[in-house]
């Protein structure tokens, strides 16, 4: 993974982490989801933020194999609603 993807998967992170601070969400509900190039990274599924590492972020095509991820761990349970979206708007 090259700088500006690890940290957008940083980022992703932070901001799980900040929504568990701020009391938006507790626990591991709750995902994030970015646009980078082709691929969406999203937060894997059942991880607490506190143990998560970029490379725990799992990364999809925005198009072509639908629900086709890589990466250690499978990623949100929630992945088809914030894949809609980013290919709704482009």
């Amino acid at each position: 993974m090259n700088r500006e993807e690890r940290l957008i998967r940083e980022n992703i992170i932070a901001k799980c982490r900040w929504m568990n601070a701020s009391g938006l969400n507790q626990g591991t509900s709750g995902n994030i989801s970015a646009r980078y190039k082709d691929r969406m990274l999203i937060t894997p599924s059942a991880t607490p933020y506190d143990s998560m590492k970029p490379e725990m972020i799992a990364s999809m095509p925005l198009e072509g194999d639908y629900g086709s991820w890589e990466g250690p761990l499978k990623p949100s349970t929630e992945w088809r609603f914030h894949l809609d979206i980013m290919r709704g708007r482009p």
